[in-house]
C-alpha cells in the first residue's frame, strides 16, 4: 500500500516552519509531501486554468465590446427620439397657435353676424310698428252698409 520513500533534504525558510508549526497539526514531512503533491497534481490543471481564463477574458471582451455598441446605438436613437419629439411639439404648438386665431376669426365673424341680425331685427320691428298705408279718414261704416 504505501509506495516506496526516498529522502530528500530540503532547505525551507524558517519563517515558514513557524508558520507551519502555529496554524497546522502537520508535521514538517507531512506539510512537505502534500506540498509536493499540490505542485504535482496542479502543474498541468493550473496551465489549463490560465488558458481557460484566457479564453474567458477574450469571450468577455467580446461580449463587452458588442454590448459597448449596442449601448452607442440606444443613445443614439434616444437622440433621435428626443429630436423627433421637440420637432412634434413644435408642430403642435403651431396647430394651437393656428386653431387659436381661427377661433378669433371665427368670433368675430359671429359678432359681427349677431349685429347684423339684430339691426334687422330692429329693422322689422321699426317697420311693423310704422303705417305703411294712410289711415283711412272717413267715418268707418258698419259692415252692413257697402254704400
Amino acid at each position: 500500500m504505501s509506495d516506496e520513500k526516498k529522502k530528500i533534504s530540503v532547505l525551507v525558510p524558517v519563517s515558514l516552519l513557524d508558520k507551519l508549526k502555529e496554524t497546522s497539526d502537520l508535521n514538517i514531512t507531512e506539510a512537505t509531501i502534500k506540498g509536493l503533491e499540490l505542485v504535482a497534481n496542479n502543474t498541468k490543471s493550473d496551465v489549463n486554468i490560465i488558458e481557460e481564463y484566457h479564453r474567458e477574458i477574450n469571450i468577455l471582451k467580446v461580449e463587452n465590446e458588442r454590448l459597448q455598441e449596442k449601448i452607442k446605438i440606444i443613445d443614439e436613437n434616444q437622440v433621435k427620439m428626443e429630436e423627433l419629439q421637440e420637432k412634434r411639439v413644435n408642430d403642435l404648438k403651431e396647430s394651437v397657435i393656428s386653431l387659436n386665431e381661427q377661433i378669433k376669426i371665427k368670433d368675430k365673424i359671429i359678432e359681427d353676424l349677431n349685429k347684423n341680425l339684430f339691426a334687422q331685427a330692429n329693422s322689422l320691428y321699426n317697420l311693423t310698428n310704422t303705417k305703411l298705408l294712410p289711415e283711412n279718414t272717413e267715418s268707418k261704416k258698419p259692415w252692413w252698409r257697402f254704400w
